[in-house]
């Protein structure tokens, strides 16, 4: 899947919920695979996770909200999973930049 249809898929499950509802078992295992690719996972997650619901950000926006198994909560942003698991083209490129240029810093660092 590319990036636009990933993003896409996500925007459809969370305006297909209501506000408080939780995903389904199908979105949930979806959106878990998801957050495994976010910057913080292993914080987001903690000792693990119940359940995820829509909520309403503080921005009045439709967003995904984490229930701990403690019961604590917190919501996460689905692009960082996204961009983190699919670099874009820019990331790509500076990427083989670095990897051809390390050779001649190795060099220079070294002597």
């Amino acid at each position: 899947m590319f990036k636009k249809e990933i993003i896409t898929k996500i925007k459809n499950i969370l305006h297909s919920y209501h506000i408080f509802e939780t995903l389904n078992p199908s979105d949930f295992k979806y959106m878990i695979n998801l957050l495994n690719n976010h910057p913080r996972a292993k914080q987001k997650i903690g000792i693990g996770i119940s359940y995820i619901k829509i909520i309403k950000s503080k921005f009045n926006k439709f967003a995904f909200q984490i229930v701990r198994k403690d019961g604590s909560t917190t919501d996460f942003s689905y692009l960082k999973c996204v961009n983190r698991a699919i670099p874009s083209h820019l990331q790509d490129i500076k990427k083989a930049c670095r990897n051809a240029i390390s050779d001649d810093i190795l060099s220079l660092i070294i002597g």
